[in-house]
């Protein structure tokens, strides 16, 4: 079985943090797949920093300025949504899903053929590391 057999395994919002970390989101992806309105596994303990990095994202990309509470308080009624499970509106949603579908790209382009599990893994930390000073 070959690792991008493994992908769904691989959870989605890796790859969403690959995308953020490179500031790297694409527009309209092939083939959205939304992010599951939940934080499963090792990534729920996390939840509020991914949240917290997204909404981060979110404002910068808006322009919006931190230091005027009515731009804030507006980026904070379109980012969040306390009836969601993950505490996120459905614009969040689909702005996770266009930085998951950039760093799933980014995974294809600089790790085009991994072969095991292990050594994937590793590459991705690397690549997760380099930003986009590349």
């Amino acid at each position: 079985m070959r690792v991008w057999d493994l992908f769904p395994q691989f959870h989605k919002s890796r790859c969403a943090l690959l995308g953020i970390a490179h500031n790297e989101n694409q527009k309209d992806p092939e083939d959205p797949k939304e992010i599951v309105d939940n934080f499963a596994g090792p990534l729920k303990e996390h939840q509020h920093l991914i949240r917290a990095l997204l909404f981060w994202k979110y404002v910068d990309k808006k322009g919006y300025s931190v230091d005027d509470t009515t731009e804030i308080t507006t980026a904070l009624k379109e980012v969040f949504d306390e009836q969601s499970e993950s505490k996120l509106s459905q614009t969040a949603h689909n702005e996770l899903d266009r930085y998951a579908a950039a760093g799933f790209m980014k995974l294809r382009e600089k790790i085009p053929h991994p072969h095991d599990l292990a050594t994937f893994l590793v590459d991705y930390c690397a690549l997760l590391d380099t930003n986009n000073n590349n």
